[in-house]
C-alpha cells in the first residue's frame, strides 16, 4: 500500500534521514526511490521549509502532526510548491514522520491569481474612488451611470445616489450635443476633451470638457469618462490674455512715453534756456512759459505711461502702508469732498513692505480719486489694510496670485460700479468711461503699473449698482521702518570747469545737453554713440564726468561706462533716460547717478555738479 499510494509519502527518523520512500515521492524529487533513502530530508526543501521540519524533528512523538507549504527541491535543481503533511509514529521503538508531499503548484499558481486580481479590483476601486478629477463609470449600451467618485460629487455637486442608474445625459446642459458627442465616440473610439455645457446639481450651467474611454471591467463593456468643470481654467486663460495684452500695451507705452521725452527734453529744456536769456518784460516770456508748462504737464502724462508699462525709475525703501494712509489722509478728505464719507481701517499691526513712498501715495490717491468720481451723489470710501494669508483655496485659484503672505490695501466705494465690459479695460491706458477733458484715462493704468513694478497684486471686484473694491496685495518684509534724517542739502554751485563727455544719439537732446553744460562752464565733448565715445577717450583727453543716455544703437550706455571704468576707474558717470529699461539693472555701479528726461537746465547743472562733488 504504501509503494502503491499515488501521493508522495517519505519516512524520516529523528535524525532527519529519509528511511522509506515510495515511488511517488520519487517522481516528485526527480529521483528513484532508492536515491531518496539516507537523503537529509531538509534537503529536500527549501531553506524556510528545511527550519520548520527540522523543529519538528527536534521533538516528534508518536501523536505529534504537522502540516505546512513550503517548495520542493528537485534532482535538476527546480523547485515546486508543496503541501507537507506528517504524522508522527513509532518504528522499531523509535520516533519517526510519516509525510505526505502534495504537489500544490498549480493550486498555488491559481491562488496567486486570484490574489492579483484582488488586488488590480481594489487598486482600481482606490484610483476611481479618489484620482483628482471627476469620473464616472457608465454602461457602454445604454449609457447608464454605474459609479462616480468623490471628486464628480464635490465639483459637480451630486450625490452618488442622485444619479446611479440614470442616463449620463442628465448631465448636459444642452442635450442636443449628446446625438454629435456620440457620433464622435462611434467614429473615433473615443473622445477627448470634448467641450461642451454641463449641468450641475444646483442646477447651474457650466462650461466642461468631457473625455471618454471605453474599457472592458469584470468582461462587461463599460465607460470610463472624465468631466472636467473648465470654469477655472477659463477664467485662468482669460487672465492670461489680459496680462499678455497689458504687457504688449505696456511695452508700446513705455517706448512712446521714452521718444516723448525726448522731444520734452528738447521742448522744455529750450523754453528754459530762452526764458533765461529773456528780460522780465519781454512780449515773448508769456508765450515761452505756456510752452513751458504744457512741457510740464506733457511730462506728468508721460510719467503715468511710464508708471503703467512699469519703466519709471522707482526708489523703493521699508515702509509701513498705514503710515502712507495717514500721512495723506488730510488731502484725501479736502480731495473727495464733503459729500463722500472718509472712514480709515488700519490694522495696528501691519507688517512693511517694501515700495516707492511716493508712488504709494500716488495709487492711494488715483484710486480716491477714481472712487469720488463714482459717486457723484455722495457715497462712503472706506481704506482698510490688513496682513493676509493666501490659501491653494480661493483667491489664488482664481486670479495669478500665489499662495502666501500678504500686507493688504483696500479702497472700497459705494458708488455706480462697473459691467463686464468696463472691467475687462479698466486698465488699458487712454481707456475712461468720463466725459471729453474729464479724465486722460491713465490714472489706474498708473495704478496698475506701480503696483506690479513694486511686485504685487492689484484685484478688482465690482458690479453695477454695487460699488467697486480695489485691492492691493504686496509682499511683506521682516526689516523695520527707520526714519532716516535728511542729510543738510550742500550749497551746490553750479557751475563748473570740468570736462564731461556726453553721449547721445538723439541730436536734439544731444544739442540742447551741450547748450546748457557749455552754459554752466564745463568743457563738453560729444558724441553720438559708444564707439565714438571710446574712440573719444582712447585719444583725446580723460574726461571727469561721463553723462550718457542708457538705450543707444550698438553700445548701450551701461556697456559703455564699463568699458571706460575699466580703464579710468576715477571717470564719474551719470546715466539719463526717458525711462528705466531692464538695461539699467546690468549697470557696473548701481550707486551711479540717474537723471530722468526731461529736465531742466538748472536739474542737469546741479546734478552734475553734485556728482562731480561727490568725487
Amino acid at each position: 500500500m504504501f509503494q502503491a499510494a499515488g501521493t508522495a509519502l517519505v519516512v524520516i527518523d529523528e535524525s532527519g534521514r529519509v528511511v522509506e520512500a515510495n515511488r511517488a515521492a520519487g517522481q516528485s524529487f526527480g529521483r528513484l526511490p532508492d536515491e531518496l533513502i539516507s537523503c537529509r530530508a531538509t534537503d529536500l526543501l527549501d531553506a524556510e521549509g528545511g527550519r520548520r521540519l527540522q523543529r519538528v524533528l527536534d521533538r516528534i512523538s508518536s501523536d505529534e502532526e504537522v502540516r505546512f507549504e513550503s517548495q520542493g527541491r528537485r534532482r535538476d535543481g527546480s523547485t515546486f510548491d508543496l503541501e507537507f503533511t506528517g504524522h508522527g509514529v513509532r518504528l522499531d521503538g523509535r520516533p519517526h514522520l510519516l509525510a505526505a508531499v502534495r504537489d500544490v503548484t498549480e493550486r498555488c499558481r491559481l491562488a496567486a491569481d486570484h490574489r492579483e486580481l484582488d488586488q488590480a479590483r481594489e487598486l482600481f476601486e482606490a484610483v476611481f474612488r479618489f484620482h483628482p478629477y471627476p469620473l464616472l463609470l457608465a454602461r457602454r449600451e445604454e449609457g447608464h451611470i454605474l459609479a462616480v467618485n468623490v471628486a464628480f460629487e464635490r465639483v459637480w455637486d451630486y450625490q452618488a445616489a442622485q444619479v446611479l442608474n440614470q442616463p449620463a445625459h442628465i448631465l448636459y446642459a444642452l442635450p442636443e450635443s449628446r446625438e454629435e458627442m456620440l457620433a464622435e465616440l462611434r467614429s473615433k473610439g473615443r473622445l477627448t476633451e470634448y467641450e461642451t455645457m454641463g449641468k450641475k446639481g444646483d442646477g447651474s450651467r457650466v462650461p466642461c470638457a468631457l473625455s471618454v474611454v471605453p474599457i472592458e471591467l469584470s468582461d462587461r463593456p463599460v465607460l470610463i469618462v472624465t468631466a472636467i468643470d473648465l470654469t477655472e481654467r477659463m477664467q485662468l486663460e482669460a487672465q492670461l490674455r489680459q496680462a499678455q495684452k497689458m504687457e504688449a500695451i505696456g511695452r508700446l507705452a513705455g517706448g512712446v512715453a521714452h521718444d516723448f521725452n525726448n522731444l520734452l527734453a528738447v521742448i522744455s529744456g529750450h523754453s528754459e534756456l530762452a526764458l533765461t536769456r529773456l528780460g522780465p518784460d519781454s512780449p515773448l516770456r508769456g508765450d515761452l512759459e505756456a510752452v513751458r508748462r504744457a512741457g510740464e504737464r506733457a511730462a506728468a502724462l508721460t510719467g503715468q505711461l511710464l508708471a503703467f508699462s512699469r519703466q519709471q525709475m522707482l526708489e523703493p525703501r521699508v515702509l509701513n502702508l498705514n503710515q502712507a494712509v495717514t500721512g495723506i489722509e488730510e488731502m484725501l478728505t479736502r480731495l473727495i469732498g464733503e459729500h463722500i464719507e472718509l472712514v480709515i481701517d488700519l490694522a495696528p499691526d501691519l507688517a512693511n513692505v517694501r515700495a516707492d513712498p511716493g508712488q504709494i501715495e500716488q495709487v492711494i490717491v488715483n484710486l480716491a480719486v477714481n472712487a469720488r468720481d463714482a459717486m457723484p451723489g455722495g457715497g462712503r470710501l472706506v481704506i482698510h489694510t490688513a496682513n493676509l494669508t493666501i490659501a491653494e483655496a480661493g483667491v489664488a485659484q482664481q486670479t495669478a496670485v500665489k499662495p502666501g503672505s500678504y500686507v493688504s490695501l483696500t479702497v472700497r466705494d459705494t458708488g455706480v460700479g462697473m459691467d463686464d465690459e468696463t472691467r475687462s479695460r479698466l486698465f488699458d491706458p487712454f481707456f475712461t468711461t468720463k466725459e471729453p477733458g474729464k479724465g486722460t484715462g491713465l490714472g489706474l493704468a498708473g495704478v496698475y503699473g506701480i503696483v506690479r513694478q513694486s511686485g504685487g497684486h492689484l484685484l478688482v471686484d465690482s458690479r453695477p449698482g454695487q460699488g467697486t473694491v480695489f485691492q492691493i496685495l504686496l509682499p511683506p518684509v521682516a526689516e523695520d521702518t527707520r526714519v532716516v534724517e535728511a542729510e543738510p542739502r550742500p550749497d551746490l554751485h553750479a557751475r563748473g570747469t570740468e570736462r564731461v563727455l556726453l553721449v547721445e544719439d538723439e541730436e536734439m537732446v544731444r544739442d540742447y545737453a551741450l547748450q546748457v553744460l557749455t552754459l554752466f562752464g564745463y568743457e563738453v565733448i560729444e558724441a553720438a554713440g559708444g564707439e565714438e565715445a571710446l574712440e573719444i577717450v582712447r585719444t583725446g583727453p580723460r574726461p571727469a564726468l561721463l553723462l550718457t543716455d542708457v538705450v543707444m544703437p550698438k553700445m548701450s550706455g551701461p556697456e559703455l561706462a564699463r568699458i571706460i571704468k575699466d580703464r579710468h576707474p576715477e571717470v564719474q558717470v551719470i546715466y539719463m533716460s526717458g525711462y528705466a529699461t531692464e538695461e539699467m539693472g546690468d549697470r557696473p555701479d548701481r550707486s551711479a547717478a540717474f537723471i530722468a528726461k526731461p529736465f531742466t537746465p538748472e536739474q542737469l547743472a546741479h546734478k552734475v555738479r553734485q556728482v562731480l562733488d561727490d568725487e
